[in-house]
C-alpha cells in the first residue's frame, strides 16, 4: 500500500480526501489499462495502484472535488 513518511496529519487526510477504492477487479488487472480506462470517464487521475491480493485498486485524484460527484451507489463500469 501507498505510504506516506515524514509528512503531517494534514497531508495524510489530504491523501485521503483525493482517494477512492475501485473494488472487485479481475485478477489480471494491469494498473496501466485500469488508468486509462478510466481517464476515459474521470479527469484529474493522479496515480492508480492495483492491489492483486485483493482485488481492489486505490485510485488517488488530482482534486477531492472529483470525490464529491460520484453516486451514492457508486460507478459501474463494463470495458470489456
Amino acid at each position: 500500500m501507498y505510504r506516506l513518511e515524514s509528512t503531517g496529519s494534514s497531508q495524510k487526510h489530504s491523501l485521503r480526501e483525493r482517494s477512492v477504492r475501485v473494488k472487485g477487479l479481475p485478477a489480471d488487472t494491469q494498473e496501466g489499462l485500469l488508468q486509462q480506462a478510466l481517464e476515459k470517464v474521470i479527469e484529474g487521475i493522479k496515480r492508480v495502484e492495483v492491489l492483486q491480493e485483493s482485488g481492489d485498486a486505490l485510485v488517488e485524484l488530482e482534486s477531492a472535488a472529483v470525490r464529491m460527484f460520484r453516486p451514492k451507489r457508486g460507478w459501474k463500469f463494463n470495458f470489456i
